[in-house]
């Protein structure tokens, strides 16, 4: 029952995404060009990544999850409601999925893939936890990075507009290099990449564009006109206790310490959590 309820997770989840390419194909005038292809490439991508769950678990979900959640974005910024359905469908498979993998790994019973078991987490609910945390606030950045480079001109001239208001020099450049560093952050915090130096990287970027936006100006509560300085710092608080933590099993670093005998210093960079119930 339980080997059931993950395949169909899966298979609902493609579906959801085939979906959405075949209403997306039928309504392809209505995406500018850019957005379009872009649209269609993680589409392809998240198909491959979920057919990839019926065979490994951990990096194909991450890479799913990255690429749903970006085509959910671009649909939704440009007003493409009708595909986006089906993908938010899947999306909602993924975080179903995550809960199972978590709960089944919590009470040992391991996932059989290909009539083998798979390799056991060995995380505690505590480390679960941690790691719901660390992925959705790197996914969180998946919203910001993809209107800057993915979603197409519209909302990328908004976009611009707004830094050329805060007096930021060449802003086309910078809303770009903003857009790279979001990305940064999804990979090295929502994927588990190197998370330790993406906890810094992210923690200083944020940081940097709290003082740009001259929020520390505009008082402490995120709802005063402009916004204060509560929420950013409050998410740079969250992203830098993954300097101390850094990823879990459940991240590519772990699968990448888990699987290769990797250097000293390269595992200082991943700081991966050990799962034996002292963290």
């Amino acid at each position: 029952m339980f080997k059931q309820a993950y395949l169909s997770l899966v298979a609902i989840a493609i579906a959801g995404m085939f979906l959405s390419l075949i209403i997306l194909a039928f309504s392809i005038r209505k995406l500018p060009t850019d957005p379009a292809f872009f649209t269609v490439i993680l589409s392809l991508s998240a198909i491959l990544a979920l057919c990839m769950l019926y065979r490994y678990i951990c990096i194909p979900f991450l890479l799913a999850t990255f690429s749903v959640l970006s085509v959910i974005r671009i649909l939704g910024l440009n007003k493409c409601y009708i595909p986006l359905i089906p993908a938010v469908m899947s999306l909602l498979c993924l975080v179903v999925l995550f809960l199972y993998i978590a709960y089944q790994d919590v009470k040992q019973r391991p996932i059989i893939l290909q009539h083998r078991p798979q390799e056991m987490f060995n995380m505690s609910a505590y480390e679960w936890h941690l790691s719901f945390i660390r992925m959705y606030v790197g996914f969180d950045l998946v919203a910001h990075c993809t209107e800057k480079l993915f979603a197409g001109s519209i909302p990328f001239r908004a976009d611009v507009s707004a830094f050329m208001h805060l007096n930021v020099v060449d802003p086309t450049f910078f809303v770009r290099f903003s857009g790279l560093c979001e990305l940064a952050g999804v990979i090295s915090l929502g994927l588990g990449f190197l998370t330790r130096v993406g906890a810094v990287g992210t923690s200083l970027y944020l940081i940097i564009a709290t003082i740009i936006g001259h929020h520390f100006l505009k008082g402490f509560i995120w709802a005063l006109p402009g916004g204060g300085w509560e929420y950013p710092v409050m998410w740079s608080v969250f992203i830098l206790s993954y300097i101390v933590l850094g990823a879990d099993e459940f991240s590519i670093d772990g699968v990448l310490d888990k699987n290769f005998n990797l250097p000293v210093w390269l595992k200082r960079l991943m700081s991966v959590m050990e799962s034996d119930g002292k963290i």
